[in-house]
């Protein structure tokens, strides 16, 4: 039995046709808000994650 590995492509495509989907319908400016909304969240996760490595550390 064969097991297969991580494909990278193939989760990148996934994740670009969810992104895809969510954004289709949506004029310039609701998308610009999406994509900000989107960064405004990957910078509070990394920040947490930032602040407790600092917390485990010590």
């Amino acid at each position: 039995m064969k097991i297969k590995n991580f494909d990278c492509v193939q989760i990148k495509q996934l994740g670009s046709q969810k992104i895809y989907e969510k954004i289709k319908n949506m004029s310039i400016e609701e998308e610009l808000i999406y994509w900000r909304e989107a960064s405004r969240e990957l910078v509070t996760i990394k920040d947490k994650k930032k602040n407790n490595k600092v917390h485990e550390v010590d």
